[in-house]
């Protein structure tokens, strides 16, 4: 169970650069069809779900964008707006209806798209700063290792972080990350 919370957790996947459309097409398709069940067999009124399908493909945009970056949330965006169509075309929109519905659908669209890029941009940039990050502690840990002389990295509240080969030697025993000196 832990797996598939970590899975569908967007947050666990800060750090990981692989972008798919696959999830994002495959989530947009099951959430469009749970709304259409919910509208036409537990609410029975698919006129009357315009508020709660457009909050919910806002989250799903928001999701797709934060766990898989810009392709995700593109792709999220552009099988909502197909949705839309479909919801106008099946519930027989016609005239004014159609018209206000073709407005909101580009006005919703033009938003969605900022919003998915902007989230998604931000979501690969934070990948890319992690992944940097990494690289400096790993070129950190090699060169600490290297130096001749006994290194001891603590943080503020005195936790070893990282020490090398030769502060062992010299204390004469292993040191731990997560140990706390001067206390």
């Amino acid at each position: 169970m832990k797996r598939v919370i970590r899975y569908f957790n967007p947050i666990a996947h800060l750090g990981d650069r692989r972008y798919s459309i696959f999830f994002p097409l495959i989530l947009t398709l099951t959430v469009s069809i749970l709304s259409e069940v919910f509208a036409y067999v537990v609410v029975k009124n698919p006129m009357g779900v315009g508020a709660y399908i457009i909050f919910v493909n806002v989250a799903l945009i928001i999701y797709c964008a934060f766990r898989y970056g810009i392709r995700g949330g593109i792709t999220a965006t552009t099988f909502t707006i197909a949705y839309y169509g479909y919801i106008m075309y099946t519930r027989g929109y016609t005239g004014q209806q159609l018209l206000v519905g073709i407005e909101t659908t580009l006005i919703l669209g033009f938003l969605y798209l900022f919003l998915a890029s902007t989230i998604g941009w931000l979501k690969q940039t934070v990948d890319i700063l992690l992944e940097r990050e990494t690289d400096e502690k790993r070129r950190l840990q090699a060169i600490v290792q290297q130096l001749p002389v006994g290194i001891l990295i603590t943080d503020h509240t005195g936790k070893i972080v990282q020490g090398n080969k030769q502060i062992n030697m010299i204390l004469g025993r292993e040191i731990r990350e997560g140990l706390i000196v001067g206390k």
